[in-house]
């Protein structure tokens, strides 16, 4: 049976890396996997009240290896829900090499989550964490 977390935050803005990352091989490949579909082409960045680490150690993310010099993801299944408006085929990952304080995560999706949702920089969003299994 699967754990779920739910975490508040605020839209912030990123740095305009999410979507040449999102649309490059390795991780390009993995996103079509597990979203069956080819994702949008950026990243929407939540500031939530609790570090990215302290996320982890009470949700089990998994943790995708790409190899030397490409990096490594954190990724939970989630659900993204605004207002009476959610998207649930989402990916909600926190880049091991990533600029952003650690309170920063990021979602990814084949959705255009700014517009699905109506949301802008400083928009309420809920997010529902979906935690991976230790016997996994």
């Amino acid at each position: 049976m699967s754990r779920e977390i739910i975490l508040r935050g605020k839209v912030s803005e990123g740095f305009g890396e999410g979507g040449k990352y999102v649309t490059r091989n390795p991780y390009l490949k993995y996103f079509i996997k597990e979203l069956g579909a080819e994702p949008y082409p950026g990243t929407l960045n939540v500031s939530v009240e609790y570090g990215f680490e302290e996320i982890a150690s009470e949700c089990l993310p998994t943790k995708v290896e790409f190899g030397p010099g490409v990096g490594a993801l954190l990724v939970w299944r989630g659900e993204i829900l605004a207002e009476e408006r959610a998207v649930s085929n989402v990916l909600i990952l926190r880049p091991l090499l990533s600029r952003h304080s650690p309170n920063v995560i990021e979602a990814v999706s084949p959705a255009n989550l700014r517009e699905s949702l109506g949301l802008r920089n400083g928009s309420v969003v809920t997010l529902k964490l979906v935690c991976g299994d230790a016997d996994d």
